[in-house]
Order: structure tokens, then sequence, then C-alpha cells
């Protein structure tokens, strides 16, 4: 079997695919954590996670800014990539639609 030698050009577009790849991995993998951990937050109970939220808003709300700014850019990326391998987003919305934030405090609203 005769194998031809890649050229220069060729090395680097593969080199280029390959780390294209591996940072597709590793943001598949970073959707597929902040999931697990986005599920975990709002699974605690809703009064005490609120009560918790309200004993530091500024914590908080910083935490959530901070989870929703990484998240866009994360899905954004992804679908950028538009690569049927990674197909998992981090969830934009707040986990427990019964909490809302209104006039810098957090409330638990039980639906019937």
């Amino acid at each position: 079997m005769l194998t031809t030698q890649k050229t220069d050009a060729e090395k680097r577009e593969e080199k280029r695919d390959e780390l294209i790849t591996q940072t597709a991995s590793a943001l598949n993998h970073l959707a597929v954590t902040m999931t697990a951990k986005n599920k975990a937050f709002w699974a605690v109970d809703s009064e005490q996670l609120v009560s918790d939220m309200n004993a530091d808003v500024v914590r908080y709300e910083a935490l959530l800014s901070f989870n929703s700014s990484l998240g866009l850019a994360v899905n954004a990326t992804l679908d950028e990539l538009a690569d049927s391998r990674y197909t998992k987003r981090v969830p934009l919305e707040i986990g427990n639609p019964e909490i809302t934030f209104e006039n810098g405090l957090f409330f638990y609203t039980e639906t019937p």
C-alpha cells in the first residue's frame, strides 16, 4: 500500500481540527457538569433554598448571573460548532419556577 506524506498545510489543518474537537469535547463535558450541578442546586427543599439565598442575596445573585453568562457562552460555542457529537446544553433558566427574584429578594410561591 502506497501512502503519501502530508503537506505542512495538511498537518496544520489536522492539528487545528484536533484542537477544535478537544475544545468541543471539553465544553460538552462542562455543559454536562453544569447541568448536573444545576439540578442538584435546585433539588434542595425550596423553602430552605430561598432562606439560604436571602441570607446572602448578593452572593446568590452573582452566582446565578455568572452561571447564566457562562452557560450562554458554552451554548453559543457548541451551537456554532454544530457538531452532532456535542448536543448537551447548559440550562439557562431558574431550575425551580416556584422561586422568583423580585425587588432584591428571592421568593418561593408554591403552586397548588
